[in-house]
């Protein structure tokens, strides 16, 4: 006989307090068999019973907030087994086969436009054939081509893609538990932006490109200064506010030009600097917070062009400067040393790398020093003090044949003052006296080669007057 009772809520292990009611042929009240409808607080049941518990063919609706909000299919002994439908409360919905509850079997998951987003074959739950998986948006655009690992997160090989209108792929490698993890990494355009390894979806070690040139290739940082590399949101699969930290690599610039560099967690630069140009290095440097520090050079033609020291950024010791000459001759050009960024000495050199100038400097200029003639001797020209590069205080200028010219005071590159010019021939005195602007010009007396005195009185530009 068809009747509606109610039941006791311990027949289903239900709440005390929960209502439940039962329409259908009720033989025994304590024992359910058949086709019916079970009504309670919970949930509703259309189907058939054995046994006071879900057997056969039935339909159950949740009436709550539940995940699982219906299920219709096949029962046994109250538990889900063999073919079923299942709706989730997002709209979402499982086609295939149960087992004891679970998903079990091949099955796939709808969206809520009846659009697939995954297929595969399930194990208690969990996918079973964790490769080749497509997951799909809410509007049938591809999410995800790949493999997946026991909990249902992107794993191993797989590709990610944009809800765009192109669908625009957006990685494609490797994952580790959701993680991106090796692989090439796309902005919306199909432009590749990163190719390389990942650090829990940072940038860890590869290649960031842009607009199709490569611009780095090393390794980046991750520390407490900056913890997000690069954001790539998994779940709405857009990348964000991409930063990044450099660590050590290279940077590629136009015109064939490379920089290696490395940085410490603050960023700055730290360590080994190389410049190359068409694959050549042309400069070797090491930096310590941004700043030079220690040995500097600096190639031309694979030779060295300029060889220094430096301490924050300064110069500071020793100092070498090379070149070449239009016949393409290589040599030395200067040699020094300095002192936070001052020249104090140094020798200059002529391109057959004969001396030129060695003493001291003020200003880059000569200070005290010798001055050398670029003859085959390489004899000295001048030693003494200098102002503006030109001779200026006290000094002696000499002969190309080594013997002394002349010696006293100088001003602005001319004999002034006091001073004694001397024979060529013999290297005796030839005057002694007064002299302006490389003239005779005062008081003075005049000797001949043998050295013997001529004549003492007074001189009016290199004429004796009376």
């Amino acid at each position: 006989m068809l009747k509606t009772i109610q039941l006791s809520n311990e027949l289903f292990n239900l709440p005390k307090d929960s209502n439940i009611f039962f329409q259908g042929f009720v033989e025994n009240a304590d024992n359910i068999n058949g086709f019916g409808k079970l009504y309670t607080d919970i949930f509703t049941y259309v189907g058939h019973f054995k046994d006071n518990k879900f057997h056969g063919q039935g339909e159950i609706i949740f009436k709550n907030n539940n995940i699982e909000q219906s299920f219709k299919g096949t029962f046994i002994n109250g538990l889900k087994n063999g073919i079923g439908l299942e709706i989730y409360s997002n709209g979402d919905y499982y086609e295939g086969s149960f087992l004891e509850n679970k998903k079990h079997g091949n099955g796939s998951i709808y969206n809520k436009n009846k659009q697939i987003k995954i297929k595969s074959s399930w194990n208690n739950d969990i996918i079973d054939e964790n490769y080749l998986i497509k997951i799909y948006y809410d509007n049938g655009n591809l999410k995800y081509d790949g493999n997946l690992n026991k909990d249902n997160e992107y794993h191993d090989i797989g590709k990610l893609y944009y809800d765009n209108l192109n669908n625009d792929i957006c990685f494609d490698g490797k994952f580790n538990n959701n993680n991106i993890d090796e692989g090439d990494l796309y902005l919306k355009n199909e432009l590749k932006i990163f190719s390389g390894k990942f650090y829990k979806n940072f940038f860890l070690k590869g290649q960031y490109i842009i607009e199709n040139n490569l611009f780095f290739d090393g390794e980046f940082q991750i520390n407490k200064l900056n913890k997000r590399v690069v954001s790539i949101n998994i779940d709405h699969e857009t990348i964000k506010n991409i930063k990044y930290s450099f660590k050590k690599g290279f940077f590629y610039l136009k015109g064939n030009k490379k920089i290696y560099k490395q940085f410490n967690k603050k960023n700055h630069l730290q360590g080994e600097y190389k410049e190359y140009y068409n694959d050549i290095l042309v400069e070797k440097s090491y930096y310590k917070n941004n700043k030079k520090n220690g040995l500097s050079i600096k190639y031309k033609n694979g030779k060295i062009i300029l060889k220094a020291n430096y301490k924050r950024n300064l110069l500071f010791g020793n100092f070498e400067e090379y070149e070449f000459t239009q016949n393409n001759n290589y040599y030395l050009k200067f040699k020094a040393i300095y002192n936070k960024n001052k020249l104090i000495s140094g020798t200059i050199y002529y391109n057959n790398n004969f001396i030129k100038y060695n003493g001291f400097f003020k200003n880059k200029y000569y200070l005290t020093g010798k001055l050398y003639y670029n003859n085959p001797s390489n004899s000295i020209k001048y030693e003494g003090e200098f102002r503006l590069n030109k001779y200026d205080g006290k000094g002696k200028s000499y002969f190309q044949n080594e013997l002394l010219e002349y010696e006293g005071d100088f001003l602005n590159g001319c004999r002034s003052g006091e001073g004694s010019s001397y024979h060529i021939s013999t290297g005796n005195m030839e005057y002694n006296g007064i002299w302006l602007n490389n003239e005779k010009h005062g008081m003075g007396s005049l000797y001949n080669e043998a050295g013997e005195f001529i004549y003492h009185g007074k001189w009016v530009y290199n004429n004796i007057t009376t």
